[in-house]
C-alpha cells in the first residue's frame, strides 16, 4: 500500500527553507575561504548538538579557529552602514553597553589576516 503524502505546513515549508538558507551561507564561507587557501570545513550538524566538536558553523583547523555564520535578508543594514561610512574605515568595533567588544570587517580583510604564507 501506498504511503500517504502528509501535507506540510507553512511553518514546516518556512523552516526547511530557513535551514536550507543557513546551510547554503555556511558552504558559501567555507568555499569562500578555501577559495583564498585558506582550510576551512563546514560543521555537520552544526548547532544541532553541543559540544566542541561541532560547536558553531565553519572549522578552520590551521588556526583552531571557529566562525559563526549568520544571514539575513535585511537585518545587518546598520552594520553594513557603518561599514561603508567611510570610505577610510576597514573595521567597525561595537559593543552592546555590558558585551565584549566585536569586531566586525569585510572577508577579504579576515582572509588577508589568516591566510598561510606562501
Amino acid at each position: 500500500m501506498a504511503k500517504k503524502k502528509k501535507k506540510q505546513s507553512k511553518a514546516s515549508k518556512l523552516g526547511k527553507r530557513s535551514k536550507k538558507k543557513g546551510y547554503d551561507g555556511e558552504k558559501e564561507v567555507a568555499d569562500l575561504l578555501q577559495k583564498y587557501g585558506i582550510q576551512a570545513e563546514r560543521v555537520p550538524l552544526s548547532g544541532a548538538l553541543k559540544s566542541k566538536k561541532y560547536s558553531c558553523d565553519v572549522y578552520i583547523p590551521e588556526i583552531d579557529k571557529r566562525v559563526e555564520v549568520k544571514r539575513r535578508k535585511s537585518g545587518l543594514k546598520t552594520i553594513q552602514k557603518w561599514l561603508e561610512e567611510d570610505e577610510n574605515s576597514n573595521y567597525v568595533f561595537f559593543r552592546e553597553d555590558y558585551g565584549e567588544w566585536v569586531v566586525i570587517m569585510p572577508a577579504v580583510e579576515f582572509v588577508e589576516l589568516v591566510r598561510p604564507e606562501g
